[in-house]
């Protein structure tokens, strides 16, 4: 998921503005919590890649109005949140995780549970490579460099090692997707 303390300015952070073109910046904080623009994305990706049916294009500017409704936003942060959506789902890096001829299984907000904690994984799917499955825990992240956090790597190696849990036969990796549309795979190493 996504965690932050709203739209506000952050001391050390790049602005959304910065990187989109539009006045709002996202902040980092403590697990448990999620900026609004982060949770607005989150709904809007959730249901522009709904794989049946699909949502189509022509509804996507829609469903951005609603999602950041939902969560109180000014209108004006529609075009951010579609912005960002969009670039995820035009990415080429990503696109095979929102392909339905791809997909075997594909599901978003998912729990799952790891020593007795539930984790909600932010878009898990299942690959087809041949015979056999690739699992991908994927986490969205707003920001730039989420793989430069040492917190959110051992979040992201939990949600892996719970779904891990749940299918041993299969491969199953993680990786997290930025808001412009990069693919970060989580490396093996610890820390």
């Amino acid at each position: 998921g996504t965690a932050g303390r709203g739209v506000a300015a952050c001391a050390g952070r790049p602005s959304m503005g910065d990187v989109l073109g539009a006045a709002v910046t996202l902040c980092d904080a403590g697990a448990g919590s999620a900026a609004p623009l982060g949770r607005a994305v989150h709904r809007l990706l959730e249901w522009m890649a709904r794989p049946h049916p699909p949502l189509p294009r022509a509804d996507w500017p829609a469903a951005a109005t609603a999602a950041v409704r939902a969560f109180q936003l000014p209108p004006t942060a529609a075009a951010t949140a579609l912005g960002i959506a969009t670039a995820i789902l035009d990415s080429a890096e990503c696109a095979p995780f929102f392909d339905p001829a791809r997909l075997a299984w594909a599901g978003n907000e998912v729990p799952v549970a790891l020593q007795g904690q539930v984790l909600r994984i932010d878009r898990l799917v299942a690959l087809r490579e041949g015979d056999a499955l690739t699992w991908w825990v994927l986490d969205y992240k707003l920001a730039g460099q989420p793989d430069a956090d040492p917190a959110l790597r051992q979040q992201l190696r939990a949600y892996r090692d719970a779904v891990t849990a749940l299918q041993p036969t299969d491969a199953v990796r993680a990786a997290f997707i930025t808001g412009q549309g990069q693919l970060l795979p989580l490396a093996d190493a610890p820390g």
